[in-house]
């Protein structure tokens, strides 16, 4: 385990000296927030020498924090607030006199130089090239070698799948080529997009709408493939899919970032990186493509081992444009280009076209939607389901139906398949509002000059990236995108759990077997952790007969995602004023900063938060709107479908008005399908309210019928 992961490293300091219950599982405690603490003042892991994330992520995995201090001249610096000129008093020149005569006294202390391994991304060039095709000509990309690795980090719009259409696919001839991608929603557009022009046959006489795979072109050569796909083949061991990638001569991981992105939710990930990030496929140039490619970067590094930087794609380009075609300096770029080497194109966004804002809330963005032109549409991501729904509850009184929730269980029910459908092959939604969880996170395009407004939730900087990557944004337009105004707690909170994740890492791997059998039988209690997967594995017996065991593995893209997002918790809390906690924040400024915007901070523009009366009376008028719209209606459940939704709408929308009147949930235990609130809590609840609805729930013939009604004697359920 050790040097997998600096942060884990040390931890293991602290990892024996642990508070934990029978289980031996780690507690919460007291402890772990001092060494959560600790950790955050590490010297190691101090962000006050670097001004932008990319910079600091990078010194903390080669290990070079404390070299880039003291080559700077800050020995022993704690300070992680931004680089101010401070007045130095007369303790000041003392301080730093003894701890110069100690260094003079005591060289040995002196940090080595140490051996940077991992090389950081290029800036790249952000307005001469404006397409990844004006870098990437065939001068260049044809003396890729087998066994090279390309990495192209552009952001949306700059033309990373019109290189591969425009370029690779047209000139490879016979050669096979694999193109991953990441979600069947992306599949549907690349299909769309480049198989209609490479081998509109295909597309002619087959149905393949919801195919994960898909072969084509002149020689059956082109592979489209979804990374689960992809996945379970790996596991399965399947010699087609294998053998027809081992004559591959490109293999190319479209949104590349989302094989660590999607590892906490999906294990199975993890047999596609180990069959494909490594050394393996000697015969494939490899390209990864993403536009936030820092993380898959420096992952595919660890996994490799690079003896040299990645040739600068850019400085070969330029190189290329001064010397000519020559014959000698073709030479001079075949010598380059040895199968050892590796080469990197940064193409940067230019995030200029963005007018912040900030929110406090995700129901204060409501209000800031009806101040909006009606022509202007919004598309607003959230974390979860449940957030999902609510919101769309409270848009609605906005903007009417003009309003769709989409998520990866809800996309293909009746009343989301059109607009999912429009979104996938037209790239745009015709209502004013869609809200969306991650099923439009990764890779997909909205080609739509009517929206204006994109919302982003609290997620590390990689996820804001994509998020706001969604929008193809033409020349010299304005998007305006409204960032959330979290506190250092809010943070400091994501950071502790990181930190929390960070000790089960360790605890898992101190007996991974074992730990693993005790969690999937039961024998604990806990869940099966994330950050393990079950592999088949060939073992011999001690009779030398083969045998496949299922054993557990490491899920090393969930680890390393853990880090990146520690990293960069760690970062953000380093330059956030703790002692404005619940007042103010400076979240939204690192963000900008992040994006090479910090110049716009002052032109924030913040979402006014409504006063808690205004949002008691705006959410009663709403709750009430909705029960009148009840009245006289039946609610079976489970319906002639056997659904329970519209039951469970009903418990959801009653349970979202108690929270905000009593900040918790009129009961946990919501959700179930087979009861309803207590009687005597529902008729409490609606007289608090000063509403006049009654509303009884009855189980009959193993169905539960609710009516809701107004007049308080005479209605009964029938």
């Amino acid at each position: 385990m050790s040097g997998i992961m600096p942060i884990v490293d040390l931890l293991m300091n602290y990892f024996d000296k642990l508070k934990r219950d029978e289980n031996g599982t780690i507690v919460y405690d007291e402890q772990l927030k001092e060494i959560s603490e600790n950790l955050l003042n590490h010297e190691n892991l101090d962000s006050a020498s670097y001004h932008t994330y990319g910079e600091f992520f990078n010194a903390v995995t080669n290990g070079t924090v404390l070299f880039d201090k003291y080559q700077k001249g800050e020995p022993g610096s704690t300070n992680t607030s931004e680089n101010k000129i401070h007045t130095v008093n007369g303790k000041d020149v003392l301080v730093i006199s003894k701890r110069t005569n100690e260094m003079m006294r005591s060289p040995s202390k002196l940090v080595p130089p140490p051996d940077r391994n991992i090389f950081e991304l290029p800036k790249g060039c952000k307005f001469k090239y404006k397409y990844v095709s004006d870098v990437l000509t065939k001068e260049i990309w044809q003396f890729w070698k087998p066994g090279e690795r390309v990495f192209i980090s552009a952001g949306t719009g700059r033309g990373k799948n019109t290189f591969i259409k425009k370029e690779l696919l047209t000139h490879c001839g016979n050669q096979k080529v694999v193109i991953f991608e990441n979600r069947q929603s992306l599949m549907q557009q690349q299909i769309i997009d480049i198989i209609s022009e490479i081998d509109p046959e295909v597309l002619k006489y087959n149905d393949i709408s919801k195919e994960n795979i898909v072969i084509f072109g002149p020689y059956k050569n082109i592979m489209i493939i979804s990374y689960q796909c992809a996945a379970l083949k790996c596991m399965m061991q399947d010699n087609r899919f294998l053998n027809f990638c081992s004559q591959a001569r490109y293999l190319v991981f479209d949104e590349a970032h989302y094989i660590l992105d999607d590892s906490l939710y999906n294990k199975g990930i993890s047999f596609f990186a180990q069959a494909f990030l490594g050394n393996s496929f000697p015969n494939a140039t490899k390209i990864f493509m993403s536009g936030t490619m820092e993380e898959i970067y420096e992952y595919v590094q660890r996994m490799n081992r690079f003896s040299k930087e990645p040739i600068d794609i850019i400085e070969e380009k330029e190189l290329l444009d001064e010397k000519g075609s020559d014959a000698a300096h073709n030479l001079t770029r075949i010598i380059q280009h040895s199968p050892a080497c590796n080469s990197v194109l940064s193409l940067p966004t230019d995030y200029s076209y963005i007018q912040p804002y900030k929110y406090k809330k995700m129901e204060d963005i409501c209000s800031q939607i009806a101040q909006t032109p009606i022509d202007e549409k919004w598309l607003i991501f959230v974390k979860s389901i449940q957030e999902g729904a609510e919101l769309k509850s409270r848009v609605q009184s906005v903007c009417g139906d003009s309003v769709c929730f989409l998520s990866a269980k809800n996309k293909n029910d009746d009343e989301n398949r059109e607009i999912y459908n429009q979104l996938t092959h037209e790239c745009k939604f015709e209502c004013r509002v869609l809200i969306a969880t991650t099923v439009i996170y990764n890779g997909i395009n909205v080609k739509d000059d009517a929206v204006k407004h994109i919302v982003v939730p609290f997620a590390s900087m990689s996820v804001v990236k994509q998020l706001m990557g969604r929008k193809r944004v033409i020349e010299n337009e304005t998007v305006n995108v409204y960032f959330p105004d979290v506190t250092y707690g809010d943070v400091k909170k994501r950071y502790r759990n990181c930190i929390k994740d960070c000790m089960e890492v360790l605890s898992l791997n101190a007996n991974l077997q074992r730990n693993a059998l005790c969690q999937l039988n039961g024998l604990v209690n806990s869940s099966p952790s994330k950050y393990y997967y079950l592999a088949p594995q060939q073992v011999n017996t001690s009779n030398g007969f083969p045998v496949t065991m299922m054993m557990s593995m490491l899920n090393y893209p969930a680890i390393y995602k853990l880090y990146y997002d520690t990293c960069f918790y760690i970062f953000a809390l380093q330059r956030m004023n703790p002692e404005l906690k619940e007042t103010n924040s400076d979240f939204v400024k690192i963000l900008l900063t992040h994006l090479d915007i910090d110049n716009k901070y002052d032109e924030v523009i913040e979402v006014i938060e409504k006063n808690p009366e205004e949002e008691i009376e705006e959410a009663k008028t709403e709750f009430s709107e909705y029960l009148e719209s009840l009245i006289g209606i039946d609610i079976i459940s489970p319906d002639e479908n056997g659904s329970y939704e519209k039951f469970l709408e009903l418990k959801r929308r009653m349970n979202e008005m108690y929270k905000i009147l009593h900040g918790e949930n009129l009961d946990s235990h919501w959700k179930e399908e087979e009861r309803f609130f207590s009687k005597e809590k529902v008729q409490a609840f609606l007289l608090e309210l000063g509403l006049p609805y009654v509303i009884k729930s009855r189980s009959y013939k193993g169905k539960m019928a609710t009516k809701i009604t107004k007049n308080l004697n005479d209605e009964k359920i029938k």
